[in-house]
């Protein structure tokens, strides 16, 4: 059930963008500076590309702020690999050195 429905979003999803992209088609100017109005500081584009253009440059931003955020996180869990594959080393070293001892003696009936 989840995946059908899923997969009707992301159906209707694509169909609204391509009705968003074929309803505008027209070029639209974009001045980068709204102080000069230079002609090298303008970019003629449709305006579905520019709409586009602007999510998927904050799908990227966001992605970075979150890897960003998540720094903290991922350098413990770091640390906590190396702290581990150091206790396991140890833990191998102590059964190998039990191996090699002989077996303790049974111990004795207590007196009575």
């Amino acid at each position: 059930m989840g995946r059908a429905f899923g997969t009707a979003l992301i159906v209707l999803a694509a169909a609204a963008i391509v009705i968003l992209a074929a309803a505008n088609r027209q070029p639209i100017t974009l001045a980068v500076s709204p102080f000069r109005a230079a002609d090298d500081l303008t970019i003629s584009l449709p305006l579905y590309a520019i709409l586009f253009a602007t999510l998927a440059a904050g799908v990227v931003i966001g992605g970075l702020g979150s890897w960003y955020g998540r720094r903290h996180r991922r350098r413990s869990a770091r640390l906590e690999q190396r702290e581990l594959q150091r206790l396991r080393g140890e833990v191998d070293a102590l059964r190998t050195a039990a191996a090699q001892r002989p077996p303790l003696a049974a111990p004795r009936a207590p007196l009575r």
